[in-house]
């Protein structure tokens, strides 16, 4: 007579979240996007509940969303807010212990027009700046500027649109030169960015 032992181990497989993919991945401020959760493996009899959570205030979506059974995906709605400036938020779907994250980037209203007048002056004079956008937001819009040669053309890092506005002014300074010289003035929101260049005479 032999006596035999025989052990193991029984692993058991969790289903969950293995992708959370949003489409289009950028958004402006206001609009929705979708989400589609994909799981591990097929979801059991009743179907599979997954949370949802967002790290964003600006990136809103439903509290869980259900995988039916023996489906493998799920979509959901990320419904976004207007923003200051452009922002990313992280979407996390979780189940049974597993996770999975994907990201969708607000953009900030896209800016429409850039001005400054006049377009040339004197060194040690200045300029009106405007900025506007196509349409007005719930939200500041912050426009970022930039001059490609501060020591000649000074302006502000950026300039706000308050809500429910399109458009905002802003003062451009000159220093005085030794010759006459162009410098390129940027401005950009929302991914748009348009540029005026200034010429700065004696």
């Amino acid at each position: 007579r032999f006596d035999s032992e025989v052990s193991g181990s029984l692993t058991v497989r969790s289903t969950g979240p293995a992708l959370v993919k949003i489409a289009p991945i950028a958004v402006t401020g206001g609009l929705s996007a979708i989400g589609t959760v994909t799981l591990t493996e097929a979801a059991p009899a009743g179907g599979l509940a997954v949370q949802l959570s967002s790290d964003s205030s600006s990136v809103i979506v439903p509290a869980s969303v259900v995988v039916p059974a023996g489906k493998t995906i799920a979509t959901f709605t990320a419904q976004t807010s207007g923003v200051t400036r452009t922002t990313i938020g992280t979407v996390t779907a979780s189940a049974n212990g597993l996770s999975a994250a994907g990201t969708l980037t607000v953009l900030g209203t896209p800016l429409a027009t850039f001005t400054l007048a006049p377009t040339a002056v004197s060194g040690g004079q200045s300029v009106l700046g405007q900025v506007t956008i196509a349409a007005s937001s719930s939200a500041d819009t912050v426009v970022d500027l930039a001059s490609a040669l501060p020591a000649t053309v000074q302006i502000p890092a950026m300039v706000t649109i308050p809500a429910g506005k399109k458009s905002a002014t802003f003062t451009v300074t000159t220093s005085k030169v030794m010759k006459a010289v162009s410098v390129k003035v940027t401005a950009s929101s929302g991914g748009i960015v348009k540029s005026v260049s200034l010429n700065v005479k004696l």
